[in-house]
């Protein structure tokens, strides 16, 4: 059994790390100074990792801390844009976090090919999160499970997704997130008010009759209906 030390995770990178199934070879995309791998690894919850980075700065940080910790038997490091290094069958498990929804999905779709031998998506963006769930849906996975947190004034969602198909029939769900609603999750809650004050505030604000701010109080309006609906999963708590 390998030494233990403490690795402190964020509560974001925390979340994302017990999203990963016990066994798992994981390839970390974006990894940065390669603290997810190490904590994965130390804590005998991946029996292997792959980190890998499109820049040698943070891979060569990575490579520091993975030596720091004695873990370097059990971590490869990658050069690589996206999944492009990653080999068929090399990982069963992928996580993409720490960057906006839309390079999410680019690296997916390059990805395809490589992810058809991959059994769990571990995926959290920090923008465009409904571009993430749309391509989910349009490309043949499941999101199995979700969850947000608060961490040092941001919101963060993680969702963990596998090879299957799903329907979402509202924009709620794509915004917002199916399982986070049904499981009325009390951070999404806590989001969604904060964002109604905003919203509203923002509305109050707006005086003119000009073209631009007829459209932005029409996006405004729908961004609140949709919100609204959203809150009616906690309907007798509060919402």
């Amino acid at each position: 059994m390998l030494e233990v030390k403490n690795v402190n995770l964020s509560k974001r990178l925390k979340c994302i790390a017990d999203f990963v199934d016990k066994g798992a070879v994981v390839a970390d995309v974006g990894t940065d100074h390669g603290h997810i791998p190490i904590y994965l690894i130390l804590n005998e919850i991946a029996d292997y990792a792959i980190a890998m980075d499109i820049n040698e700065g943070p891979l060569g940080k990575a490579d520091e801390n993975i030596r720091q910790y004695g873990v370097e038997e059990h971590i490869k490091l990658k050069l690589s844009d996206g999944l492009e290094k990653l080999e068929e069958n090399e990982a069963d498990t992928v996580i993409i976090a720490g960057m906006g929804g839309r390079l999410i999905v680019d690296i997916l779709e390059r990805g395809r090919n490589v992810l058809k031998s991959v059994s769990n998506l571990i995926l959290s963006p920090h923008t465009e999160i409904e571009n993430v769930r749309h391509y989910l849906m349009d490309n043949g996975y499941e999101i199995i499970n979700e969850k947000m947190v608060f961490d040092e004034g941001k919101y963060y969602t993680v969702i963990k997704a596998i090879h299957g198909t799903m329907c979402y029939d509202k924009e709620e769900y794509f915004l917002y997130g199916k399982l986070l609603l049904e499981n009325k999750d009390e951070v999404l809650r806590d989001y969604l008010l904060k964002q109604r004050i905003k919203y509203n505030m923002i509305l109050k604000k707006l005086n003119g009759d000009s073209e631009m701010i007829s459209a932005r109080k029409k996006v405004l309006n729908h961004e609140l209906k949709v919100l609204e609906s959203a809150l009616k999963y906690w309907k007798g708590s509060g919402g």
